[in-house]
């Protein structure tokens, strides 16, 4: 299936690494032009523009602290000057999780944290971007929001109210961007094998973890970043508002 993405720029915040790693690198196999954005890993970025390239495709790295409005039009403003067109395909991935914690002792700053990169800095890079889709009259918008935060999780109250957010603005946006072809979805992952899932978590928690899945074993990110590349390609002509969770069919 060819998902028209070829040389359609596509900006990953948080792509260092993780799925935004992934992603990036599916994007990059189907032809697109990948910025790879970053905070405070540069080599680990470069890792993934490498990643990109030889998957086929063309990649820019760029630093942006997507809690400031200005980092990310600075970002989107470089990435025009570069390639000479807009970003036309934007994937919120940017996190900053800092571990569960007891609601008593859940610090207030730690919520606002949460809250300026997640939250704020999806709001960021649409603001940056959308003019950009809107001028093309096409454009699509992934928000990686999470399954844990629907469902409800103990200790994540910080994480789960910002990736609930994410939920609202992606619903608010299919409906206000809808008429320009910007079709704006939402992708909630349960846990994956990411690098930080497999440093933290022995392998017997992980095979017990496995077992409540249906499919009996965990995501891992190219599970969930092949629903975001349909959901940011050209082959998506009509999902807009949704919310899809990628559980392996776990309920609860």
């Amino acid at each position: 299936m060819d998902l028209g993405l070829a040389e359609k720029v596509v900006l990953v915040t948080g792509s260092s690494r993780g799925l935004g790693r992934v992603t990036a690198g599916l994007f990059g196999r189907e032809g697109a032009w990948v910025v790879v954005d970053y905070f405070s890993h540069a080599e680990a970025a470069e890792e993934t523009a490498h990643m990109v390239e030889q998957a086929g495709g063309r990649a820019l790295v760029m630093q942006a602290d997507v809690s400031d409005a200005g980092s990310m039009q600075a970002l989107v403003a470089r990435v025009k000057d570069a390639w000479g067109k807009p970003v036309q395909v934007l994937v919120n991935n940017a996190i900053a999780f800092e571990g569960e914690v007891d609601f008593e002792e859940m610090s207030i700053a730690s919520l606002d944290r949460m809250y300026a990169i997640v939250v704020k800095g999806a709001v960021h890079a649409a603001q940056a971007c959308v003019p950009g889709m809107k001028a093309a009259g096409w454009g699509r918008i992934v928000n990686i929001t999470s399954r844990g935060a629907l469902m409800g999780a103990p200790r994540m109250s910080h994480y789960a109210a910002a990736k609930s957010a994410l939920v609202g603005l992606t619903r608010a946006w299919a409906k206000e961007f809808g008429p320009w072809e910007i079709l704006t979805n939402a992708v909630a992952p349960t846990l994956m094998l990411t690098e930080t899932m497999l440093e933290s978590l022995s392998e017997s928690a992980r095979e017990a973890m496995a077992k409540r899945v249906p499919v009996r074993r965990l995501a891992t990110p190219e599970d969930v970043a092949r629903l975001v590349l349909f959901l940011g390609s050209a082959a998506n002509t009509y999902v807009n508002g949704e919310v899809i969770t990628v559980g392996g069919g776990a309920m609860s």
